[in-house]
């Protein structure tokens, strides 16, 4: 079983003094299939999200600043997720999922200095991924943008 009922959560702290958080717990399977769940704390403050449960579809999230205090949660197949930190709040209609580019020159890709522009959204700050682990104890993490570059997912159903 995948963990049934046990929770793991992966965070990263922002600059701003936020942190955003990815917890996912096991569903009743024989594969890693999860409940997941997104959650932003600035403040004292915590808004949280319910994502769309990953039945074998998920390929990590992305995680990127799109401009001050607007940051973007890529979920690949299933689009984007906009959060603000002032005030703290959802806004999924400042995603901007469909500004992705379309086609890639692999010369864009490889050798880049800086992992933290993204090649796949112009003009977003790239901040690193949420994904899922095989170590039991710790079944997701982060990886930050100096820890591994940019990895585009899949696009968006």
């Amino acid at each position: 079983m995948a963990g049934c009922n046990s929770e793991h959560r992966a965070s990263v702290n922002l600059e701003s003094g936020a942190r955003v958080s990815l917890a996912v717990s096991g569903m009743f399977s024989l594969q890693s299939d999860w409940h997941r769940t997104l959650i932003v704390e600035r403040g004292g403050e915590t808004i949280s999200r319910e994502l769309f449960e990953d039945t074998g579809w998920w390929r990590g999230s992305n995680l990127y600043l799109a401009e001050a205090g607007l940051f973007v949660l890529d979920e690949g197949q299933n689009g984007c997720i906009a959060f603000r930190l002032d005030p703290l709040r959802f806004g999924d209609k400042a995603a901007r999922c469909h500004k992705r580019r379309q086609t890639l020159a692999n010369k864009e890709i490889s050798g880049r200095d800086d992992n933290t522009r993204s090649y796949v959204y112009p003009g977003m700050r790239y901040l690193g991924r949420f994904a899922e682990t095989l170590d039991d104890r710790a079944r997701v993490e982060f990886i930050s943008a100096e820890e591994t570059p940019e990895i585009r997912l899949p696009d968006p159903l």
